[in-house]
Order: structure tokens, then sequence, then C-alpha cells
């Protein structure tokens, strides 16, 4: 079979199609004799009838070698070889085996290598849930946008397979026999080879607590169940998306970006996960520097927006959808002003941009000066509202301020200016004024 495969670095045409994998594989190595001299576990990088070029730790020493290759159904897909060469290319910290297959059947090679021209076709995601139904539901709309899915009843036998492939993407339920959503991600985030796999997590909790943990912890997404296919598709591309904007900050270079494209708590979430150092610049869309965000291992330490700095500067940039970011990945000498965590801050952060958002509109169409419209604060706002920030608006109120004017003028972030100021026009306390102030007065 040496003339259908040559296993060597001269380029010469292979009679047979060669299929490219990163897939786990396990093999025996064996003397003349078909003795064992070692068992041991390595990648398949080229596979052809002929046979195939393995990614080794170490040099093999041997006559023949066993291949073990797993497809997902746990199927064993075993393939002899003769090995013919074994070097380390470079500075690599492998090795690169040459094997010959010296089987006269096609059978199992023809397995092999239809598994895996298959697993590599399109995005890869592993369905885990010890439910059947949820699994079959998410498996048939996933293959329907043309991904290449499988699937484990729990966290132990993802492990399993994890061991076989790697996806490009992993939903996972939380509460499971064996080992749980939250125990696998745990594990999975402390290996170097599966860290990196962007996560959903699936729950029937729909308790706020268990969200901050699984975004807390550092998954991409977290869905509550019930959900319908577009919820999931729309968790999927977005995180996806994600992913693909976001390679590069894997590399130690400067970043630049475009505001509309990835937000700014999109951005520290990749940098967090990989630990930089730097400073992040936010920019208008005429270039303006409008603020800065000062990271350390991956932890926001400040932040500046006009004259706040610390937390609520932070919210202000938050909230900044145009424009551009960039990042300068070196020491950032300044004061740790922010105590808070990363997730307690974007989430924070979200917070406000959503309440703020619910009555964006109506607020800028507000042209007029606002005025108080009834004497006290209902106890529920007292409670989700600190009487600072309600002091603060409410002086702004009195003095006759318009919406814009208020949210642009009080000494805290403009989403929470805007948060405050909806959440007292939504209960009635504060309200356009009908008529010029001396009229009301």
């Amino acid at each position: 079979m040496s003339n259908e495969y040559r296993l060597n670095d001269g380029g010469e045409k292979r009679k047979h199609p060669r299929f490219s994998t990163s897939n786990s594989i396990e093999y025996v190595l064996l003397d003349e004799n078909r003795n064992e001299l070692e068992r041991g576990e390595g990648r398949t990088l080229d596979l052809s009838r002929g046979g195939a070029l393995l990614e080794t730790p170490h040099h093999l020493r041997g006559a023949f070698v066993l291949i073990t290759i797993l497809d997902m159904k746990g199927k064993t897909i075993e393939v002899e070889g003769r090995v013919a060469n074994s070097r380390k290319p470079g500075h690599a910290d492998f090795y690169l085996t040459g094997v010959e297959f010296t089987g006269s059947d096609d059978e199992p090679i023809n397995d092999a290598i239809a598994f895996i021209k298959t697993f590599n076709r399109g995005l890869k995601v592993m369905i885990i849930d010890d439910d059947p139904t949820t699994r079959s539901f998410l498996d048939r709309i996933l293959r329907k946008q043309g991904f290449q899915t499988w699937q484990a009843q729990d966290g132990k036998e993802a492990l399993e397979q994890l061991r076989i492939a790697q996806p490009d993407l992993i939903i996972s339920d939380i509460i499971m026999p064996e080992l749980d959503g939250f125990k696998l991600f745990t594990a999975l985030r402390e290996s170097r080879k599966t860290a990196e796999i962007p996560f959903i997590f699936l729950s029937v909790k729909s308790d706020p607590v268990d969200q901050l943990k699984g975004l807390r912890m550092g998954a991409d997404e977290y869905l509550v169940k019930p959900f319908v296919a577009a919820d999931i598709l729309e968790a999927v591309d977005k995180v996806i998306k994600k992913t693909e904007r976001m390679k590069g900050l894997k590399n130690d270079v400067d970043i630049v970006g475009n505001l509309s494209q990835i937000s700014l708590i999109d951005v520290i979430q990749m940098i967090e996960f990989n630990e930089k150092n730097g400073e992040l610049f936010l920019l208008s869309p005429s270039n303006d520097v409008t603020g800065a965000v000062y990271i350390h291992e991956g932890r926001i330490v400040n932040a500046v927006s006009g004259n706040l700095d610390g937390e609520e500067a932070f919210y202000d940039l938050a909230a900044q959808k145009d424009g551009f970011f960039k990042f300068y990945i070196r020491e950032a000498a300044v004061d740790d002003k922010i105590g808070q965590e990363n997730m307690t801050l974007l989430m924070e952060a979200s917070r406000l941009a959503d309440e703020a958002g619910s009555l964006d509109a109506r607020i800028s169409a507000m042209s007029s000066p606002l005025a108080l419209s009834a004497p006290d604060i209902p106890d529920d706002v007292g409670e989700r509202v600190s009487a600072e920030d309600l002091s603060g608006i409410l002086d702004l109120v009195r003095s006759g301020k318009s919406a814009a004017e208020i949210i642009a003028g009080a000494d805290m972030s403009r989403s929470r200016a805007a948060s405050v100021l909806a959440d007292l026009i939504h209960c009635g306390v504060v309200a356009e004024q009908s008529a010029p102030p001396e009229e009301l007065q």
C-alpha cells in the first residue's frame, strides 16, 4: 500500500483523499513479534486508506502500532500499521509519526474515514441533558441548521466522549445525575484542552442567583427552560459570533473593534477569560476618546468617563453603543478604585441599560422641563434606588431641567440617571411640565 500513501514531506500526490482531524486516538506500540511495548494517546492529523500521520507526545520506537479510534456512538475502529518514521519538527513539543497501514481489510479504514469526514463537516455541537426529549429537540433543530451534533446523558458520559473529540460548542443542562452541569463546566475549564470551548447552560431554574452563578463561572449564555427553537438558535449564533470576533484576544497584540458589532461587556468577558493586563479605550464614531477601563489580570480595577471614575464611570461606558474600542496590552499604573467582581459590574451595567432602555423613547421625547407631580416616593422605589441617587435626581428636577439635561448633568452614570428618572416617571412622581414654571408657582 506504500504506493497509495507516501509518508514523507515530498508533496507527492496521493491516490486516495486525505482527511484532517484533531480527534484524540489511542495507540498500542508493538515490536516485530507483536509484543506490546507501550500504550499512549495522540492525535490523528491525517488519514487516508493507505496510512495515517499522528501527533504523539514522544518518539515511537517500535515496528508496528495498533490505532484505536472511537466514534460518538461508542463504536471502536481499530487499524494496524507499520511505523514508517517518527520525527520532531522544528521546535515543536510533539513528534510526527507516519504509519503505513498493513491490514488487507479496508472496512475498518473506510469506517474511520467516514467518521472523520462526517465529524469535520460543519460546526460541532455537543448536547448534554438527562432528558431524552430535550436532547432530541435540540439535535433536530441544530441539524436543520447544518450543525454536526452528538449527545451525552450526563456530565460523566460527556467527559468520556470529550476524550475522543472536541466540539465547537457545548450545550448542557445543569441538574443531571452522576455529574451536574456546574461540576462538568469546572472540570472542563481546569483542562487546557477544553478550557476554551464555548458553553451554554440550560436550566429549569429561573432564579437570578443561579443565572448569576452560571455566568460568573464563565459560561457564555444561560437559557431557562422551556424555550423555543428561536431561543436556542439565537443563543448559539450569538456565542459563535462572539467567539469568532474575539479570537484575536488570545494573542498579545493590540486589539481594535467596533462597538456596534461587539459590546463592551463582551469585550470585558473575553479579556477576563484570558487574564490580560491593559488599558481599554472607548472612542466616539468620530474617534474622540470617551473614556477608559483599566484592567489587571482580567479584573476591572478602574474606569474613567468625563468627570466620573470608578464603578459609575464603567456603567457610563457600558451604555455606549456606537464608536470603537482599542485595547492596549500593557501594565496599567492606576489606583484600584473598583472593589466589585467583574460579573457583578457587568450584571449591574446590563440591568441599568435595560431599565433605562425601557423608557428611552419616552424620555428622549420630553423636551420641556420636568417637575414633581406627587409629593411622596413609593416604598418600592425607595428600596430599589439609593437615597443619594434619588436626592441628586430630584434636585435637578426641582431646578427645572429637562430629561436630557438631568441625565447629562447628574453626578452619576448616564445609564443610572436614566434608570432612576425612568422609575420616577413610571410611578408618577415626576412628569413633564404642562405649563410654564411661573404659572405653576
